[in-house]
């Protein structure tokens, strides 16, 4: 299992619908979606 791989993909789903997410995280929390962005992020910034 690749995680960076993993990440990068995650990562570019969650910014393209970032803004959704972020509404979504309003009405409901979302800790996998959370998760994810964190993740990804963290990835990107180390890579």
């Amino acid at each position: 299992f690749d995680s960076k791989r993993f990440c990068r993909d995650c990562r570019r789903n969650v910014i393209r619908e970032f803004k959704e997410l972020k509404e979504l995280k309003r009405m409901r929390r979302e800790p996998r979606c959370t998760n994810w962005f964190c993740v990804a992020d963290t990835a990107f910034h180390y890579e």
